[in-house]
């Protein structure tokens, strides 16, 4: 490709790629499904989810897909569910799929509202993602257009939205499952406000260790009770929160 390609202190199969000239969304190895476009924070949230072979995953907000070719790539081999509320994006789920995903592996891709309880899904997921909407205010150093859509309105709404999802999404994680919750923002009643309301009405759910799925050397500090803010001055990555707990075994 004619470009620096450097290892992630993430991952070491997450390469970070700089001085590529041109559309990579046209480049061979990206046409053949060999790599997808994806930044560290967005891939450190997929590996806080740790899908394992076999499994049962739930996608609860899905598009464009990135997040279910990387959970996809992670397990080899077993089930997603992955959930999208427009049908107009989810069909961008559906064209991530057809280029990455193994026939190991299946990968249903369906129209729902993720604050909508569906009861044939009730407890069924080892892992459930709701990587939900949010302000997006991590992420405008890529994408500055992201401020001229925000309002005082849509801040106030936000953290209600969020916490209907999760709190519904909860519902259908096994009893000794993963539920992860992520955002794109820096906003901590989006983030750690969400998962405390959370955690302090939802007993059966207890914060997981997520010092485990970080990189050597990062601070211990900065992950309690199983959440990680990411920090663009410090991290040099987007900033992504994510938090793993664990649903109680019965």
């Amino acid at each position: 490709l004619g470009c620096t390609v450097t290892v992630s202190r993430f991952s070491p199969d997450i390469l970070l790629v700089s001085g590529f000239v041109g559309d990579i969304a046209q480049s061979p190895l990206f046409l053949s499904g060999r790599v997808s476009v994806q930044s560290e924070g967005s891939a450190l949230i997929c590996r806080v989810a740790d899908p394992k072979p076999d499994s049962l995953v739930l996608d609860a907000c899905a598009a464009p897909g990135g997040k279910t070719a990387a959970l996809a790539a992670l397990m080899k081999r077993g089930k997603i569910l992955s959930c999208e509320l427009h049908p107009h994006r989810a069909a961008l789920i559906e064209n991530t799929v057809k280029r990455l995903v193994t026939p190991e592996l299946e990968v249903s891709v369906v129209t729902a509202d993720s604050t909508q309880f569906r009861p044939e899904w009730e407890e069924k997921f080892d892992v459930v993602l709701v990587d939900a909407p949010c302000s997006g205010v991590g992420v405008v150093g890529t994408k500055p257009d992201l401020l001229l859509r925000l309002t005082a309105k849509n801040l106030d709404s936000l953290p209600l939205l969020q916490q209907s999802i999760l709190h519904n999404c909860a519902r259908y994680a096994r009893p000794g499952g993963a539920l992860v919750y992520s955002t794109c923002t820096l906003l901590r009643r989006e983030n750690a406000a969400v998962v405390k309301e959370f955690l302090s009405s939802c007993v059966d759910f207890s914060p997981d260790d997520i010092t485990r799925y970080l990189p050597c050397g990062f601070d211990p500090v900065r992950a309690q009770d199983g959440m990680v803010q990411l920090l663009p001055g410090i991290d040099q990555t987007d900033g992504f929160f994510v938090c793993r707990m664990l649903k109680n075994a019965r």
